[in-house]
């Protein structure tokens, strides 16, 4: 038997500012909640030497940030830097953990990537790797993350809205009535293709299916 009922999803456009602060744990790929930023991960370094770079693209209004973790420093020193890495900053009180066999969380001060008047400030304090110096760049991507916050005004791009529908049920509405009524379509008799309604309902001026 075909079912009857059927979800609808549609997405309109937000306009609704919200307030935010929310903690994020991004990975190769993906975007920041609330933001136009992704985050990749790459390997750099030679044989044996090398390490990842996390870098924070926005696909609108941004600066592009790299985060970088040294393996070849006994602290697995993060460096960040804003211009493309001609030059480099080191994040202030850096702690380093042992999570599990071979990775590394490396903590530091919060680094504001981006921050906009009356919008967002998106943050980077935590970035995860694996500890060791000879991985492959899929091992490197899939061990590698970084984690954050996003704070302060945000616009959602979309609203997604889902409705469950009836095809075996129809809307009417009475010139007076502020709204629709149910009317199952077995009320209904279809006769020289004029509507006859079986229910107490009279002068009905729009037949809506659903």
């Amino acid at each position: 038997m075909v079912a009857n009922t059927f979800d609808v999803t549609k997405e309109i456009p937000n306009t609704t500012p919200q307030q935010v602060n929310e903690d994020y744990s991004a990975t190769n790929g993906q975007t920041i909640v609330y933001s136009n930023y992704t985050m990749s991960v790459s390997r750099e370094g030679t044989s044996n030497n090398y390490y990842p770079r996390y870098t924070f693209t926005s696909s609108g209004a941004g600066t592009t940030v790299i985060f970088e973790s040294l393996l070849s420093s006994a602290s697995y020193q993060v460096r960040y830097s804003t211009n493309g890495g001609t030059s480099w900053t080191i994040p202030t009180n850096q702690v380093v953990t042992t999570p599990s066999n071979n990775r590394r969380l490396i903590s530091f001060d919060p680094v504001t990537i981006y921050t906009e008047s009356g919008g967002i400030t998106i943050k980077v304090s935590q970035l995860f790797r694996d500890s060791r110096n000879d991985r492959s760049l899929s091992d490197i991507q899939s061990r590698s993350y970084a984690n954050g916050n996003v704070s302060g005004t945000a616009i959602p791009p979309t609203i997604i809205i889902s409705k469950t529908s009836d095809k075996s049920v129809v809307q009417l509405r009475h010139a007076s009535a502020p709204g629709y009524t149910p009317v199952n379509a077995s009320d209904i008799n279809f006769t020289k293709n004029i509507f006859t309604l079986q229910t107490q309902m009279d002068q009905c001026i729009r037949l809506m299916l659903k």
